[in-house]
């Protein structure tokens, strides 16, 4: 082959591929064989917290209504991502079984893949059309590399991330049409304006309503224009025009992050930190996630990151953050001998402009590098190809040999996440302070022994193996005091398989860790197999008002206070004080829950069901009347006019059973 030859390589080498459509095809769908064979192995893992929450629903699907109400309901993100919520509902049939969404996932991030070739070439010969040969090859192997990094596995790998990729397509269209549209700017400007304000506009619109990070679109496009073709002939007007609404895109969402917008410094009731704690950290993160990308270690891998704390003091962040600037200053300085390196650093911040600064995420996830990483990796790639003809076998083998190692770790990665049972042990092992991964390996220890997946994940209850399960549970918990949702899930194991007095120690320590603990789903969750279990005497020594005395615990802890939590622990209170027919204090405990969160239905559902045992006839309709002008908005999808007529109806049925009663 050309490349093994001992010489410098050559424009003209390659030329039997070069020439030859056959043999660029070749090439092609080679690469993307083996992206799809390494991704194929991991399509048989498992669901994991975030599918559960998001696509639970899944399994109420019965008709095409309750498909739209499932799309139109997603409260994922403000705009609901109805787009994304559509194509899960694909697989209603299946769920929880995860296999044919995944072989989705895996057909969408390799279609990414080839719109990122065509992206860059498209870039590449704009820029430069004299290297117009030379630019299929390394759009080509920049979108392999972009393909293998195996960061981004768990992006195809969690079924509910489909929403990054799914936005990152739209995205992507958007931005081809926009750089097609420079074909167009010197003898036609108006054409290209409209080609490249349609083509974005609608890119950016599917994407958005996909999931909320496809606002960076544009911004992505902003880069493209000032850094590669700035000076690219053209009307004056239509440039100026065009820049003017990518800078005002650009501004409105820096004015969303400002402090002008948001309080920087008032910690988040649900996080525990500040947009401005959490800014800082995000400085090292994304040094982090660099380091990841480029020299991975494929077991750290996966979708648990709960363990990454904030950092202390300001030392770390500000030379984390300094570096930062030193990396955009260098850029911008080599700008006159390359703008790659400049491109490269602008496209990887842009890409974390709105996850990784100060809006009150998580404070770590893989897939907010998904298309941040494709500028570094082009401009690599760029460079392997443009070096000097005396270096350029040599750095270009080096090239190659990278790419094939970054394909074997991601078969790797992908070959354990198939594995579901080893993935979780991993997991669990190299992340001690992680509660998810514990408890998620307690879940499929259960699913192994033949309970059900989506049982499991609902009531975080196994029945064997638990002794097993509850060592991971416990040496987690050791290194995390704030860790409730562990203790909870450890004593839940504990009802089954440990004396009376363990597990009265056991509720002791749950209850001590409630005051300063942090909050989470899974403790939600967890909330309600704890009273269920209690009720019937499955967890002695334990009674109800040791429930209520460890649920009063979580709300006098103010991480507890906010809407969502509060209502939880407000409804389990109810529903012991329902247990014993203490019907004022439940009275009062869901008007306090409706006073937070009117749309939540179980609520509505309590009220109606506690005011009918009682005959209170008026009271019950009254409480559906005022949620009758919740219907049809975002804040309650789930309060619906069918929903409030059916629960009428009922009243009205009791109503008459009771009068003809009397």
């Amino acid at each position: 082959m050309p490349l093994l030859k001992l010489r410098p390589i050559p424009e003209t080498d390659l030329a039997f591929l070069r020439d030859s459509i056959t043999g660029r095809t070749a090439m092609a769908v080679v690469l993307a064989v083996l992206v799809y064979a390494a991704y194929t192995q991991g399509v048989t893992g498992s669901a994991f917290y975030d599918d559960y929450s998001n696509l639970d629903g899944l399994s109420s699907i019965q008709t095409r209504q309750d498909a739209r109400d499932y799309a139109l309901g997603g409260t994922s993100g403000p705009l609901g991502r109805p787009i994304a919520y559509a194509s899960f509902v694909l697989h209603a049939d299946d769920w929880p079984d995860v296999e044919s969404a995944l072989r989705l996932n895996v057909t969408i991030h390799l279609v990414n893949a080839a719109l990122l070739f065509w992206l860059g070439y498209l870039l590449l010969t704009l820029r430069d059309p004299a290297i117009r040969n030379r630019a299929y090859y390394i759009a080509l192997f920049a979108a392999f590399l972009w393909a293998s990094l195996p960061i981004l596995a768990s992006t195809t790998l969690i079924t509910v991330q489909r929403m990054t990729s799914l936005a990152a397509l739209f995205g992507l269209l958007g931005l081809i049409a926009f750089v097609i549209g420079y074909r167009f700017q010197e003898r036609r400007p108006t054409l290209a304006l409209l080609i490249q304000g349609i083509g974005l506009g609608v890119g950016t619109l599917l994407g958005l309503f996909t999931k909320e990070s496809a606002a960076l679109i544009p911004v992505f496009a902003l880069i493209i224009d000032l850094v590669l073709f700035r000076k690219l002939p053209g009307s004056l007007t239509h440039i100026r025009l065009r820049r003017l609404l990518l800078w005002a895109w650009l501004l409105a969402i820096l004015y969303y992050l400002s402090p002008i917008n948001r309080d920087w410094f008032a910690a988040h009731p649900e996080r525990g930190f500040s947009p401005f704690e959490r800014l800082l950290t995000q400085s090292t993160v994304l040094w982090k996630y660099v380091a990841q990308s480029f020299f991975p270690k494929p077991l750290l891998f996966g979708p648990f990151h709960d363990d990454v704390r904030l950092v202390d003091g300001m030392l770390r962040p500000l030379v984390a953050g300094g570096a930062i600037l030193i990396a955009v200053f260098s850029a911008y300085l080599l700008r006159k001998y390359s703008v790659w390196p400049l491109f490269a650093v602008l496209w990887f911040l842009t890409g974390h402009l709105l996850e990784s600064t100060v809006i009150n995420l998580e404070l770590y996830f893989e897939h907010r590098n998904y298309l941040a990483l494709y500028g570094i990796v082009l401009a690599v790639t760029y460079g392997a190809w443009q070096v000097p003809e005396h270096l350029r076998r040599l750095v270009l083998t080096g090239f190659l040999a990278y790419a094939a190692l970054m394909w074997s770790l991601l078969l790797a990665v992908t070959l354990l996440w198939g594995n579901p049972h080893a993935a979780a042990e991993n997991w669990a092992d190299q992340k001690p302070r992680s509660s998810r991964a514990a408890l998620h390996l307690g879940l499929l220890d259960y699913e192994a022994l033949g309970g059900s997946a989506l049982l499991s994940a609902r009531s975080l209850i196994g029945f064997q193996r638990q002794a097993y399960a509850n060592r991971a549970l416990d040496r987690t918990a050791a290194q995390c005091p704030t860790c409730i949702d562990l203790r909870l899930q450890a004593l839940l194991f504990a009802c089954n398989t440990e004396p009376r007095e363990a597990v009265r120690l056991r509720f002791e320590d749950l209850v001590e860790s409630a005051a300063a603990g942090r909050p989470s789903v899974s403790l939600n969750d967890g909330l309600f197999p704890l009273r269920e279990m209690v009720l019937h005497d499955a967890c002695e020594p334990l009674t109800p008002n040791d429930v209520e005395r460890f649920v009063s615990a979580l709300l006098d802890n103010p991480a507890f206070h906010s809407r969502t939590h509060f209502v939880r622990a407000t409804f389990i209170l109810a529903s012991l004080a329902d247990d014993r027919d203490d019907h004022a204090t439940v009275d009062r405990l869901l008007t306090q829950a409706e006073q937070r969160a009117p749309e939540a239905l179980p609520v509505l559902q309590f009220q109606v069901y506690s005011l009918l045992k009682r005959q209170r006839f008026d009271d019950a309709s009254a409480a559906i009347e005022r949620r009758r002008p919740l219907v049809g908005t975002r804040q309650a999808p789930t309060i619906t006019a069918p929903i409030l007529n059916e629960l009428a109806q009922t009243i009205t049925e009791a109503r008459n059973d009771a009068l003809g009663t009397d």
